[in-house]
């Protein structure tokens, strides 16, 4: 079955809702200061609940929850050394690491992580924690999982961390680590052509994300913009839209380089 990308967003931007609401009620925070992504959300099915939905859960949560958030760091230091599990799943099936990831706590993070946080557990639903990362547009977190030997070949329901990082479900204009990443993944044996789920490859993402750096960097380590996905589109013909001209551009300019003879 055919999901649209635009349902993908929709279910990883409400998680991402979820845990910057609360984030924002761990801190005392009235809704209207909880993340400006967090309130474009409310005109979509569901996102009008989730600051409410997000109390309730923090209120039936393990204690470790009301240890996060970047003003509580001792007090999250203190429940770790009492013995509270960093891998649990109390919150929405969400970890503490999870929570600290989406919410941009890097402080947190580190100190999840070395009290025994696994940087390989499946805890927010995209999958491990650098796929959390990739997928709540956390990239600095993500080079910093990375850091920290964080699994880069951990298939994700996008297919590689590639798709995932390519997919950029949120939007992010940090082009300088997404092709710094992108790089390390390749440099490391990721394949950089692979088809995902459906057939996408990561250069279709590039492409339906108009991230022309990207599509650049993915043309130059081999990835074919002929390449068809299971509905017979090609990276070519996703670019066919206005705005897109660039990438167009370059896409055609990676067909001519394949179709010209040898000598």
């Amino acid at each position: 079955m055919f999901i649209p990308r635009c349902a993908i967003v929709v279910a990883f931007r409400l998680s991402w809702a979820f845990a910057t609401a609360w984030a924002a009620l761990t801190a005392h925070a009235a809704p209207a200061s909880i993340d400006p992504a967090c309130q474009a959300l409310a005109s979509l099915d569901g996102a009008g609940q989730v600051f409410e939905e997000a109390r309730t859960a923090l209120l039936a949560a393990p204690r470790i929850y009301r240890a996060l958030g970047a003003d509580r760091h001792p007090l999250l230091l203190k429940v770790l050394a009492a013995g509270d599990d960093p891998n649990g799943c109390g919150l929405s099936a969400m970890t503490p690491l999870a929570i600290a990831i989406t919410s941009g706590d890097l402080a947190a993070v580190d100190i999840l992580l070395a009290h025994g946080a696994d940087i390989e557990l499946d805890g927010g639903g995209a999958g491990s924690p650098l796929a959390t990362a990739l997928s709540s547009g956390r990239l600095e977190i993500a080079s910093h999982l990375t850091e920290r030997g964080a699994n880069i070949h951990a298939p994700t329901i996008f297919g590689n961390m590639l798709h995932l990082l390519c997919a950029n479900l949120q939007m992010s204009r940090d082009e300088t680590r997404q092709l710094r990443l992108a790089r390390l993944m390749v440099e490391q044996g990721v394949p950089a052509d692979a088809p995902g789920p459906r057939g996408t490859t990561p250069l279709m993402w590039a492409v339906i994300s108009k991230n022309r750096p990207m599509v650049a960097f993915l043309l130059e380590r081999g990835a074919n913009p002929l390449a068809m996905n299971d509905r017979g589109k090609t990276a070519i013909d996703m670019a066919r839209k206005p705005g897109n001209e660039q990438v167009l551009r370059l896409l055609m300019e990676g067909k001519e380089r394949i179709s010209a003879p040898t000598r």
